[in-house]
């Protein structure tokens, strides 16, 4: 063999041990990132309600939802005070927060010192 050729096969062959690590450490960073910051809380939870109508705007029905949060839904064909249905979504950790100030509130009304 002559030298050119082992040249040329040592060019060619590389080790690869650092991408292997890299894919790791790759792995290890993303479960640390959803451990620590969970990011399945943002993800959109989608709800419905029958809601009463607040007001009706150009944009559609502004509508009270159950959390309190008034929501322009679509166009419908309905007076303020009428009652529908509608669909919405919000992020999960907002019905986890609102969950846990709700059960922090029940907790106080029903506390007898």
């Amino acid at each position: 063999m002559s030298t050119k050729q082992q040249t040329e096969t040592k060019k060619r062959t590389r080790n690869v041990i650092p991408y292997y690590a890299v894919v790791v450490l790759a792995g290890i960073a993303v479960m640390a990132m959803t451990v620590f910051a969970p990011v399945w809380d943002e993800f959109p939870v989608e709800i419905t309600e029958l809601v009463p109508v607040i007001a009706v705007t150009e944009d559609g029905a502004v509508v009270e939802t159950s959390y309190g949060v008034p929501v322009t839904v679509g166009r419908y064909d309905v007076e303020p005070g009428q009652t529908i249905e509608v669909t919405y979504q919000v992020p999960a950790k907002f019905l986890k927060e609102w969950n846990n100030g709700l059960l922090v509130q029940k907790a106080l009304e029903t506390y007898t010192p």
